[in-house]
This record gives structure tokens, sequence and C-alpha cells, in this order.
């Protein structure tokens, strides 16, 4: 008796067809090309970001407000004899509010950061009432005076919406003698106020 061998039979199986396989293939190269224009889209955000946040260090510079980037964030030195406290002392001189009113006028005319750091500090000299913690708090107290000034500041061409706006987005920190120069009990460099403008911290206005 001879075997009949039977031969398989695949036209039941139910292949793709070219038009299946072609859908895929849209459907994947589109989520590649969304994939790649997501990816792209952040680069160049980034991008313009550091353009803008470059632009604004370049007006500061330009009107006589040395600054340097650091990250996202514009940090202007004060302690380049405009704004460096006497010893034990936190008030403001005539030279620094007039200072003060060119700096709070710019930093009107950029809202886009989002942040205001008004950072104190002080030297290694120690407070003589108070050894321990007298650093700390005039290092705050002495921020305190520039972001009071800011605040409250009729000299520098605020509008009442950069008032504001500029208010809203002030902030407060006092180091001590934390970054001070070590090698020095007294720094006039280190009895000093920082102002930090965030500018990864957009501001909503």
């Amino acid at each position: 008796m001879e075997l009949e061998l039977r031969q398989d039979d695949d036209s039941g199986i139910g292949w793709p067809s070219y038009v299946d396989f072609l859908t895929a293939f849209i459907f994947i190269l589109l989520l590649l090309v969304s994939a790649l224009m997501y990816f792209a889209s952040g680069d160049i955000e980034e991008q313009e970001a550091q353009i803008r946040i470059k632009n604004d260090s370049n007006d500061f510079m330009d009107h006589g407000v040395p600054n340097i980037i650091v990250d996202k964030k514009i940090i202007i030195q004060l302690d380049n004899g405009k704004i460096v406290f006497s010893s034990g002392a936190n008030q403001l001189t005539p030279a620094t509010r007039e200072f003060l009113n060119k700096i709070g006028a710019l930093i009107a005319r950029h809202p886009d950061c989002g942040g205001i750091e008004i950072k104190g500090s002080a030297d290694r000299r120690p407070v003589k009432n108070d050894p321990e913690f007298g650093n700390w708090h005039l290092s705050a107290m002495r921020a305190e005076s520039v972001l009071r000034y800011l605040y409250l500041c009729e000299e520098c061409s605020y509008t009442e919406a950069s008032r504001q706006q500029i208010r809203a987005r002030l902030r407060l920190s006092g180091q001590g003698d934390i970054s001070a120069d070590q090698l020095k009990l007294d720094n006039p460099s280190d009895r000093r106020v920082d102002i930090i403008l965030d500018c990864g911290e957009i501001n909503a206005h």
C-alpha cells in the first residue's frame, strides 16, 4: 500500500498583505519622526534659553553691572566696591543705593527669570555678642537690607506691574561665612550681598 504524502497547505493562514506591511511601516516611521521632533524641540528650547540668558547677562554688563552665568543663573556679585559693608554693619551707603537703582531697573526689564535670590555673606570675624550664630544673622540682615530696598525702591523706574512682579519673585538667604575667604578674619570682599537671577525658573507674567 502506498502512502500518499500530504503537502502542507498554508493557503488558510492569514499572512499579512502588502498593504498591512506598508501600514505598519508608515506607523513605525511616524513614531520615529515624532520622537525625533520631540527631542529636537527640547534641544531648540535649551539653545533658545541659553541665548536669552546670555543676552540678559550682556545687557547687565553693558549697563555697568558685572555678572557671571552659572548653569541657568545670572549672579551679580556685589563685592566690586559698590555693595560692600563695613565690618559688623548692614546699612546701605548712598553709593550702594544708587547702584541698586540701576540693578532694580535692569531686573524690571528682564522679567523672564523667575526667582530673584538676595544672598548675604559675612567675613570670619565673630560677632561679639553672638560668636556662634552672629555671622549667619548678620549675613541675613545684609540680604534683607538689599531686598527691602529693591522691594520698596522709588528710583528703580518700576511700573506698577513690574513692581508687583519683582516683589513676588524676591527671596532672601544668609550664608554666614561658609564660603568666605578662610585665610582672613576680616575680608571686605566677604562682606557682600549677591543677587541671583534664576533664569531656569521661568516667571509666568
